[in-house]
């Protein structure tokens, strides 16, 4: 395993300019804001809109974001690319709310590449008890990018910090904030007007009032409550059939006690919860027999005790009911703790929902377990979305990889890809590329299966029944002891015959049955053949097309030259596919491209190369034909 350079105080080391991932970790006991601020060569933000903080955690260009933080961990993902030429410097600071940066042990940085490669650590140890610390900053040098240790800081905090840089903090700063919040001490925090609270739902996939009927509980008591003198309540058409079989079968049973009976009974099975297609999905709904209160439905049954119905305020939090705290810049004021569970939630929520795609179901069909598992959290679903549009176009572009790696898309995979960007809410200019690609590989799989195009035969000499099929400018590179000779012309395949007609006036003509074996590589199109003349590698503007109708060509003569099983015999396993792309991070080994990836074969498959792992390696298209252009 290689480790990350280790940096001291005011050292720098150069970055990859492609996604980086700066982690912070410190002993865990207290909380750590991180922030990064995007500034110019004058040292200043050009608005407000440069500080990416936690009221703000991303940037409007994309180019720097916070990701998901757990009890001793932060950090921030900077993709160097999409950020704009007017910005300088990213400076990455922390602040704390508690104590100062000295009392924090193991304070660290570190810096990876989008594959998870260490690119640098540091150690940072501050010279002053401070309470805000500019660990370091990302600056442009030499057209490149560079990452520069700093730790240091100040004891105005994260105020001082943004005016430092030009931000414009309102007057009443955060001692203002803390007043504020002391002035509101007074205030009741579950409601003001003493009114029950009322149940929200965050999506409109919950019941809404056309969804639910009101019924009366059957019975005289609620089970396993005391009576309560209630209206009648309102309750999902599920639950009321399966209370009432409770109630039914509680009064049946010798000595089943009321509260049992109401635990087993309001779970009936998916007849008695009038399931099927109308099946409410689990979710925090009213309790059917404390309306004041809400309950757990997983999808049959009731789950857990009833717990109180919080309704989210500016001054109470919705999810867990403790006083939120105002925070800085006037944005609004938050529960820091459970932003803190959240966040720590959500970044193993974001693993499992990448092990689901990647193991389980590639079409995300079965996410929705997850789901349920985020609302029984009281986290907002649009939270989950952002990560599963975050994850989601790699997971697009690794099927797709899987899908090319055998040189032939079939309708089912392009399905199977249209069915994950569907269940994912995928769209935007990425997706359509990757249609154009996917509706590309079907239309060379056609051709290659004998849908071959025509052309006219122009001044060309052919036989009677010769068809053009392929007309293409094409340089042969042959092999000799001198070294690659290179004779521009022009290829042309009909089907008959295979020709190559030179610059020079010299040529090759081969009989199809000659044609051992057609394969794109790279750059070019590898022929190999029984004689040498007009057998070796063409480079030409499109080889997946050329050799789509060379192939082509050859099944429809029935040339049994080209193997009946050849396909199934270059095509890669799926375990090797998956654990290539495992290895090599799910990005280009040559440029760290994370687009338009191919699984490319070291040895190629023509001159002995296995499907193997050690044999193949991933490669971005261009990458892969510039090596097809070296060879």
């Amino acid at each position: 395993m290689t480790l990350a350079p280790a940096l001291q105080k005011g050292a720098n080391i150069p970055v990859p300019a492609g996604v980086l991932r700066v982690a912070v970790g410190w002993t865990p006991g207290r909380v750590v804001d991180v922030s990064a601020v995007l500034v110019t060569e004058e040292e200043r933000v050009r608005s407000d809109g440069d500080f990416v903080f936690f009221n703000a955690p991303s940037h409007s260009s994309g180019a720097v974001a916070l990701t998901a933080a757990s009890p001793g961990t932060a950090g921030l993902v900077v993709t160097l690319p999409r950020v704009e030429p007017a910005v300088s410097r990213i400076v990455i600071a922390g602040s704390v709310d508690v104590g100062t940066f000295a009392e924090l042990a193991d304070l660290t940085v570190e810096l990876t590449d989008r594959a998870g490669r260490p690119v640098g650590r540091f150690v940072a140890e501050p010279d002053e008890p401070v309470n805000a610390l500019v660990l370091g900053e990302l600056y442009r040098r030499a057209g490149g990018w560079r990452f520069r240790a700093v730790a240091q800081g100040w004891n105005s905090g994260l105020a001082g910090l943004a005016r430092g840089f030009g931000i414009a903090v309102r007057a009443d700063d955060r001692a203002a904030d803390d007043r504020a919040a002391d002035d509101r001490a007074d205030d009741p925090v579950d409601d003001p007007d003493g009114d029950a609270p009322t149940a929200t739902y965050p999506t409109s996939t919950y019941p809404t009032s056309e969804d639910v009927t009101s019924d009366d509980v059957t019975g005289d008591e609620p089970i396993g409550e005391e009576s309560t003198g209630a209206e009648p309540t309102r309750v999902l058409p599920e639950v009321a059939d399966a209370l009432a079989a409770d109630e039914s079968e509680a009064g049946a049973e010798d000595g089943g006690g009321a509260e049992d009976g109401g635990a087993e009974a309001a779970g009936g099975t998916e007849e008695e919860g009038g399931g099927g297609e109308e099946r409410i999905r689990a979710g925090w709904y009213p309790d059917p027999v404390r309306p004041d209160l809400m309950r757990w439905w997983d999808g049959e049954r009731w789950q857990g005790p009833p717990t109180p119905i919080l309704t989210e305020s500016d001054a109470s939090c919705g999810r867990c009911g403790a006083r939120k705290r105002w925070r800085l810049l006037g944005g609004p004021p938050a529960c820091e703790e459970c932003a803190q569970a959240i966040r720590a939630y959500l970044w193993d929520w974001r693993a499992r929902v990448v092990s689901s795609l990647t193991r389980d179901d590639p079409t995300g069909a079965d996410l929705e377990p997850l789901w349920a598992d985020l609302r029984y959290q009281r986290i907002p679903e649009s939270a989950g979305w952002e990560i599963v549009q975050a994850v989601g176009p790699a997971h697009l572009e690794r099927l797709a990889a899987f899908a090319f790696a055998d040189g032939v898309i079939e309708p089912a995979e392009v399905d199977r890809i249209e069915a994950a960007a569907a269940r994912l809410h995928l769209a935007g200019p990425d997706l359509d590329a990757l249609r154009q690609r996917l509706a590309r590989g079907l239309e060379l799989a056609r051709i290659g299966a004998g849908e071959l195009p025509r052309l006219p035969a122009g001044s060309l000499h052919l036989d009677l029944d010769e068809i053009v099929h392929l007309d293409v400018s094409a340089t042969l590179v042959q092999q000799a002891a001198a070294g690659p000779r290179h004779a521009p012309g022009r290829l042309l395949a009909t089907n008959r015959k295979l020709r190559f007609l030179g610059e020079t006036g010299r040529g090759a003509e081969l009989g199809l049955p000659k044609i051992v074996e057609v394969e794109a590589r790279g750059g070019c199109v590898d022929i190999a053949a029984t004689t040498t003349r007009g057998s070796g590698s063409y480079l030409v503007d499109d080889p997946q097309y050329v050799a789509a109708v060379l192939a082509g060509i050859l099944r429809v003569a029935r040339r049994q030259v080209i193997a009946p099983g050849s396909r199934a015999s270059r095509a890669i396993p799926q375990a090797v596919k998956a654990e290539v792309w495992r290895r090599d991070g799910g990005v280009c080994v040559e440029c760290g491209g994370g687009e338009h990836l191919e699984f490319d074969h070291v040895i190629p498959f023509s001159r002995g190369g296995a499907s193997s792992v050690n044999n193949l390696q991933l490669l971005c298209r261009r990458c892969n034909r510039s090596k097809g252009a070296r060879i």
